[in-house]
């Protein structure tokens, strides 16, 4: 009982601040899901980011690990957090809605994003413009 109300304090700290080192609260949350639990551990942020997703009984939210470097503000799915994602039978609190304009200014990773990537196909690129024989 008293680690988790430990953790609803900390985790209310860390909103209301809205930024540990480069890591800020809007560029994770998006505004469509919300910390509701935070660790910092050395160089990093680990945050768990609950979001509604199911309707049945089986479970209502989802919260899924984030890890942030906090010299550079990027955040990425935790690959090394023991729990992984878990569904949770309560629904999330509701997001916090930021600016488009401030969401903007969130720090990237240098890998690129899929909706970075270009997609677009250019025949003339194969050459010829025949057909590949895959066999």
């Amino acid at each position: 009982m008293l680690l988790a109300l430990l953790l609803a304090v900390v985790s209310a700290v860390f909103v209301n601040a809205g930024s540990v080192g480069e890591c800020r609260t809007e560029c994770v949350e998006r505004n469509v899901a919300k910390i509701v639990r935070v660790h910092l551990k050395e160089g990093l942020v680990m945050v768990g980011l609950c979001s509604n997703g199911t309707v049945n009984d089986d479970g209502k939210s989802l919260v899924t690990p984030y890890v942030c470097d906090r010299s550079t503000g990027v955040w990425t799915f935790d690959r090394q957090d023991e729990e992984g994602q878990v569904e949770f039978t309560v629904d999330c609190p509701p997001p916090v809605q930021f600016p488009d304009e401030l969401l903007a200014t969130c720090p990237k990773s240098e890998q690129k994003l899929l909706e970075d990537l270009d997609f677009s196909f250019d025949q003339n690129e194969l050459g010829s413009g025949q057909a590949i024989d895959f066999q």
